[in-house]
């Protein structure tokens, strides 16, 4: 096992892995509660899976404005919560000016068992450059943003391994499908 100092090790991609060994033993244990606990497309098997999310949001643009809160009242950053949002059953609750619930948002938003299959037709791997992981590893992430009012179409969604669906949220990376042919702006 490595130890805090250890170096980092070369990646699938070729590269580095730049995460220090305890974010790769946390993103390793995600990544086994995800698959274990997820189905692609199929619900949470009780309400208590849910997570709401908490956020207060600009009247004029719906966008979430400042910090988002859990039920549990843990803190969630803006980047957070989006994460949550792409990976499981999230049901945003949009908070007016004294904190009283306005609406809840969306929740039927990931990609149906169906259209899962279709990703790996389309797919078959994660779309980001230079990366090999099977497509049975990766998640369906919206190329517009769930958060940001994307809807979960076909043609605005593709496979990202967790890693590279990580680093598409912190660097806010767009991409477009022609055909079957996914092309990342980075």
């Amino acid at each position: 096992m490595n130890g805090p100092l250890a170096a980092p090790e070369p990646d699938g991609d070729g590269g580095l892995d730049l995460r220090s060994p305890g974010q790769r033993r946390y993103d390793a244990l995600w990544l086994v509660l995800n698959r274990g606990l997820s189905n692609p497309g199929a619900p949470p098997s009780s309400g208590r899976a849910s997570v709401m999310v908490t956020v207060k949001a600009d009247p004029a643009t719906g966008r979430p404005v400042g910090a988002a809160f859990t039920h549990l009242s843990r803190v969630l950053d803006a980047d957070q919560a989006g994460r949550f949002a792409c990976i499981g059953d999230v049901t945003p609750i949009v908070l007016g000016e004294h904190g009283e619930p306005l609406r809840l948002g969306r929740t039927v938003r990931l990609a149906t068992p169906g259209q899962f299959k279709a990703l790996m037709v389309r797919d078959g791997q994660c779309t980001y450059p230079g990366c090999s992981v099977p497509g049975t590893w990766c998640d369906a992430h919206h190329l517009v943003w769930w958060c940001r009012g994307g809807g979960t179409d076909i043609m605005f969604l593709v496979l990202l391994c967790p890693r590279h669906h990580t680093l598409v949220h912190e660097q806010d990376l767009m991409a477009t499908v022609t055909g079957s042919t996914v092309t990342w702006h980075v």
